[in-house]
């Protein structure tokens, strides 16, 4: 007797996401619905050689808060970064040194006013 039971591919990147929700205490159901996708859809996700979910993968990331290089490569870095943070990163890459003094300026304030709001 042949045994049809499938048993998931060594798909680390949704290992990474069970992970993580498992982590944050969110249920593979909240993250569909949020994802707007069928059961049917993670569950292939799981068992397929495929990669149907990269399409996904900056809203996961948001979603978990983690970033989309902790899903991919396991990297965490110092942190994990949020989709949002990456962003920031990208964007504060591109701008001229001056302008980069002048957002460090302004984040040390925040974060100085923050702390003494607190």
């Amino acid at each position: 007797m042949r045994n049809t039971e499938r048993k998931p591919c060594e798909n680390e990147v949704v290992s990474r996401i069970e992970t993580v929700l498992k982590t944050k205490g969110i249920t593979q159901k909240e993250l569909i619905q949020y994802l707007d996708i069928s059961p049917s859809t993670f569950t292939r996700w799981k068992y397929d050689n495929g990669k149907s979910y990269t399409k996904y993968l900056n809203r996961i990331s948001g979603y978990l808060g983690v970033s989309t290089d902790y899903l991919l490569k396991g990297d965490s870095g110092i942190g994990m970064y949020t989709y949002e943070e990456e962003q920031l990163v990208s964007w504060y890459r591109k701008i001229s040194n001056e302008d980069k003094n002048a957002i460090l300026c302004i984040i040390k304030s925040l974060a100085e006013s923050t702390k003494v709001l607190s």
